[in-house]
């Protein structure tokens, strides 16, 4: 924003978009609604905050009322609900290809490390299939796989 009102327009100054700034983070609620306020009145006055609510909240509220509409209509169709279902099990499994992915090991040099790579392997699959299969929420895996990487060397 700072591009457009002050670099490129020079509509504003440097230190009234700072004072702005500064401003719309002590009200209520979200920033953004904030500056909006501020920035439109200070371009266009009473019918610039107007146009810059209305042009920052109608989009909004538009896309949540229709997909509102979208939602209510599938409710109880029994293959949105089948799909609904698959959720849960393709968030474990794509938690646990992440996990793979970031975890990338570099190959074992010794009979040791090749059994501490399979030691992590194996607790990244008991953790995906806990979470994906059994339901356990992720807060406590992460709270006993904290526990266990802090007592295991």
């Amino acid at each position: 924003m700072r591009k457009e009102l002050v670099w490129k327009t020079g509509w504003i100054t440097d230190d009234e978009y700072n004072r702005l700034w500064q401003l719309s983070k002590l009200t209520v609620g979200i920033q953004q609604i904030g500056q909006v306020i501020l920035y439109s009145r200070r371009l266009a006055g009473r019918k610039g905050i107007l146009v810059g609510v209305l042009g920052f909240m109608v989009p909004s509220v538009a896309m949540t009322s229709l997909m509102a509409l979208l939602l209510a209509a599938v409710i109880g169709n029994q293959y949105v609900e089948d799909a609904l279902k698959l959720v849960i099990p393709l968030t474990g499994g794509m938690t646990m290809a992440i996990a793979l992915q970031m975890w990338n090991p570099r190959l074992p040099g010794g009979r040791r490390q090749w059994f501490h790579l399979l030691g992590q392997g194996l607790m990244v699959l008991i953790c995906s299939l806990l979470v994906g299969v059994v339901h356990v929420p992720v807060p406590a895996i992460m709270l006993v796989a904290l526990a266990l990487g802090a007592l295991i060397p």
